[in-house]
């Protein structure tokens, strides 16, 4: 009887060690007859003998235990984490490599983070701002392709990348290349820009700019000044004077008029009769005050016509010489011209036209217009004068011009048109 107390006992305690395995004696399939226990195996989805979790545990069966499954450590778990004895979900901080993780806890499609340098990749979506190479993540360069690190555009802008060009992305005006960022995009150079660039000589100013610079800015050329003095001992705009050579500061002449001390003279631009050495400003020019009756010398003047006589020549009506002319060669007809070239803008007062050898040839009436460019459009006719043997042209007040153009307003249709000689006086 003590015997079989004892060995209850045993049973009992052995019950209560181990809750976990079924001590339930199962069928025996070893020996030829009777029954008895079987023997623990990996696969009798029991968790029995040394195995750890159900049929798993490398210690008894050489096999990890899947998520769920008791262990303890990593190692009994199938690249997962063992956590408060159970093999864990897999997952993005559970410092083993896993699901489709291209290292440990990064890269991959399963939202991990991104993987740092030196750290295994298998695409460049795998590395944080780097390059895959050579299934490992790089550092970002300003020649990986790529854009990475700070660069505002593919290897450009940032802090330490060549600006960018036009059109590229920005955050600010130095991540461009001498231009203006805005609106995110490195913009075309202009003269409004704020940047000096293109050939400008300062910021916004000279060069192909419309704009002069100021007094004290870079110059290459009088013509980028306001001034319009750009000394070549220092190439900055200079500050106007009256002894400069140019027209600037409130001179309206070289170097005359406004402030200077020195009166403009005939031809030169003024504003006032104050500024003229004559007293007398007429469309912002000197003129003399009063006509002279001096004749201007005609040395240099050449003369066209709307036709010619085959032994006439234009010149002939302004050589000097009364007794050879110009003749049309055809008979007058309305808009008949007439043209003088002067070289170079003159003041005068009157023209004389003779047609004294044949009288019969004087047209009814003639339109004078005058012109400093040569071009007649829109440039209003003096009122028509009638034809004379002596025809004297006068102006009340002085003109400025280079070319007279002489047009018929009335005719002798059985006429030509001849002109023995024109004198233009002051």
């Amino acid at each position: 009887m003590k015997l079989a107390a004892v060995l209850l006992s045993l049973i009992g305690l052995y019950a209560c060690s181990f809750p976990e395995y079924d001590a339930t004696p199962t069928p025996s399939t070893g020996g030829t007859g009777g029954t008895g226990a079987a023997l623990p195996t990996c696969s009798d989805n029991q968790r029995n003998g040394d195995e750890i979790g159900i049929d798993c545990g490398l210690a008894a069966c050489s096999k990890a235990c899947p998520p769920g499954q008791p262990c303890g450590g990593n190692d009994d778990c199938d690249a997962v984490a063992c956590l408060g004895g159970l093999c864990q979900d897999p997952g993005c901080a559970d410092e083993l490599k896993n699901q489709d993780e291209s290292d440990t806890d990064c890269g991959g499609e399963q939202g991990c983070a991104r993987c740092t340098v030196n750290q295994r990749c298998r695409s460049t979506s795998d590395c944080d701002g780097g390059l895959c190479a050579s299934g490992l993540c790089r550092a970002a360069t300003c020649k990986d392709g790529i854009v990475n690190g700070n660069e505002t555009d593919l290897d450009c802008g940032g802090d330490s990348c060549t600006p960018c060009g036009v059109g590229q992305v920005c955050g600010k005006t130095d991540d461009c290349d001498g231009i203006a960022c805005s609106k995110g995009q490195c913009q075309p150079a202009s003269c409004h820009d704020e940047i000096w660039n293109q050939d400008e000589t300062d910021q916004d100013c000279g060069g192909s700019c419309s704009e002069a610079c100021e007094d004290g800015t870079r110059c290459k050329v009088a013509h980028d000044c306001q001034s319009g003095i750009c000394p070549i001992t220092t190439l900055r705009c200079a500050v106007p004077s009256c002894s400069d050579g140019v027209a600037n500061g409130d001179e309206p002449g070289k170097d005359c008029g406004g402030s200077c001390s020195t009166k403009c003279v005939v031809l030169d631009r003024c504003t006032q009769d104050d500024d003229c050495t004559t007293s007398r400003c007429v469309d912002d020019r000197c003129v003399p005050e009063s006509a002279t009756g001096v004749k201007l010398l005609t040395g240099t003047w050449t003369a066209t016509a709307s036709s010619t006589f085959g032994g006439s020549n234009p010149k002939y009506a302004i050589d000097g010489v009364s007794t050879s002319d110009w003749t049309s060669g055809v008979v007058q007809q309305l808009g008949m011209s007439f043209t003088v070239d002067m070289q170079t803008e003159q003041v005068f007062f009157s023209i004389e036209i003779d047609c004294l050898n044949t009288p019969m040839d004087v047209p009814n009436l003639v339109d004078v217009a005058l012109s400093s460019d040569g071009n007649f459009t829109g440039v209003p006719a003096k009122p028509a004068v009638p034809g004379s043997t002596k025809m004297v042209i006068t102006f009340g007040e002085a003109q400025i011009a280079r070319y007279i153009r002489l047009s018929l307003a009335d005719i002798h249709a059985t006429q030509w048109w001849r002109i023995d000689e024109l004198r233009v006086k002051q």
